[in-house]
């Protein structure tokens, strides 16, 4: 019996600790470390190679704004290049945009279609992609997502730091399917900010982010949540993540109730496989990363559990 009630009273401050003491002792670290400045952006000589790759799969509806979005990016056009990956769609994604690269607001964009005829999934198409990309730096954005026009401007002035791996911005939504998506949201954002100011900002918005590929290896086929094992396995070999908040990808896309519980299953689902697969980030001599991880994410993975306790 006594065993059960310190087990139960451990599991009650477990969560206790993750849900209430973890953010308002990561607001407080925040404060005590001023962000770094952002670096000017470089000279248009010396400005990095960008790939952005839209993995794209039954985005009938908006792979033409989106193309028309990355047209108006602030950023040289003999520096960009964007690779629509359209995963087995039946929907016309992959006419649609070759449709949408031939009209005038696109013209001069270095783009192209690669249309793979099965369906394999997210993972197995960026690893064929991004392994055929040669260099430089690779963004990856979902096609319902667009960017604020300096986005990629701003990434570059944080490159020009040869410490920074991966780069990422907020997420904001056109439209909420609903007030509680709308702090959810809200929520992350101001954790991911707090993160960032310890140097270690965990895990991205999948809408937009960009890494060096340099840095990059295949994901395991089965990854759930790529959006966070990417980038985070980039930061576990030593490099560092920026979240810069005045990057901004707006989702276009009105999320409906449905789509939204499936969103928090799949991320639930993830928490432990990325717990385990990351567990170099719960590094001694990376404090604040060692802190971000255990306190923020490998516990999260086991809320589920000590709830049920």
């Amino acid at each position: 019996m006594l065993m059960l009630q310190i087990l139960f009273w451990a599991s009650v401050a477990a969560v206790v600790y993750h849900h209430a003491v973890y953010p308002i002792a990561l607001r407080l670290l925040a404060r005590l470390r001023p962000g770094l400045p952002v670096p000017p952006v470089p000279d248009a000589g010396a400005l990095p190679v960008v790939t952005l790759v839209i993995p794209a799969y039954q985005e009938a509806a908006f792979i033409a704004l989106k193309l028309r979005d990355c047209a108006r990016l602030a950023y040289p056009r003999d520096r960009l290049h964007v690779i629509v990956a359209c995963d087995g769609c039946t929907d016309g994604t992959a006419d649609l945009a070759r449709a949408a690269l031939a009209l005038a607001e696109c013209a001069g964009l270095s783009a192209e279609v690669r249309a793979f005829p099965v369906n394999r999934g997210k993972v197995a198409v960026l690893n064929e992609v991004i392994a055929s990309i040669p260099g430089g730096i690779v963004a990856l954005s979902d096609a319902s997502a667009t960017l604020s026009a300096d986005a990629l401007m701003r990434a570059a002035a944080h490159f020009s730091r040869p410490e920074v791996g991966v780069v990422a911005g907020t997420y904001a939504l056109k439209e909420a399917g609903s007030a509680g998506e709308a702090g959810y949201w809200a929520y992350q954002t101001a954790i991911k900010a707090d993160e960032a100011a310890l140097s270690a900002p965990f895990g991205v918005h999948g809408a937009f982010y960009l890494f060096r590929r340099a840095l990059w290896a295949p994901l395991p086929g089965d990854t759930i949540n790529d959006d966070v094992v990417l980038p985070m396995a980039i930061v576990a070999g030593g490099a560092r993540a920026i979240y810069d908040v005045k990057i901004i990808a707006t989702e276009e896309e009105r999320s409906r109730r449905g789509q939204e519980f499936r969103r928090r299953v799949r991320i639930s689902s993830g928490n432990v496989q990325q717990a385990v697969r990351l567990w170099r980030l719960a590094d001694p001599r990376r404090p604040g990363l060692a802190f971000v991880f255990l306190s923020g994410k490998a516990l999260r993975a086991l809320v589920p559990v000590l709830l049920v306790v």
